[in-house]
């Protein structure tokens, strides 16, 4: 009996019950948000001000918030270069030719028709759960000329295990016309 009970006080610390993770469209914002046990963990959004995507903020389990402001919403004292730098994202510096990095609301307009975007087109789906959730979502990437040149599915995965939050990201590209990747 005594085994079963020291065994008991060493095992029962190391379970923990799943924190509910919770991934929820606003579409009327543009956005979809994502909490831990109704604790903010980040939202996935696509505002008019950006030219892509982006994952913000990023909010850690004690509330700190590890993205910078900036663009979005400047800090005070806060360095407000690179303007493209907005939350987590992906893309690409240079799809046939067109810069997808750098696009920002502050490139020249001359400077534009160089410049790629990413837009949001469609949730594909949700799904929230103990442990996990998952947001699966299609972008389209467009070049300076507005021509499509990729399609692309993204599947985020954001979890939490013993108090330490995850994302898992996994794309897939899909060419709509002859790439190349510089």
């Amino acid at each position: 009996m005594r085994k079963l009970l020291a065994a008991a006080m060493v095992l029962l610390p190391l379970t923990s019950v799943a924190q509910m993770v919770k991934v929820t469209p606003v579409e009327s914002e543009r956005r979809i948000d994502i909490t831990v046990d109704g604790k903010p963990f980040t939202s996935y959004m696509w505002p008019t001000t950006l030219e892509k995507p982006v994952l913000y903020p990023l909010t850690a389990p004690d509330g700190t918030i590890v993205t910078r402001g900036y663009p979005l919403k400047p800090q005070k004292n806060e360095r407000t270069d690179h303007p493209h730098h907005a939350g987590l994202w992906f893309n690409y510096g240079n799809v046939n030719g067109f810069d997808f990095w750098n696009n920002s609301d502050a490139i020249k307009p001359e400077q534009k028709p160089k410049m790629g975007s990413v837009h949001h087109t469609k949730i594909v789906s949700t799904h929230s759960g103990q442990g996990k959730g998952d947001l699966t979502v299609e972008s389209v990437w467009t070049n300076g000329a507005g021509q499509d040149v990729l399609r692309e599915t993204t599947q985020y995965v954001f979890g939490v295990k013993n108090g330490v939050r995850y994302i898992d990201r996994i794309g897939k590209l899909t060419a709509l016309e002859k790439i190349t990747f510089n």
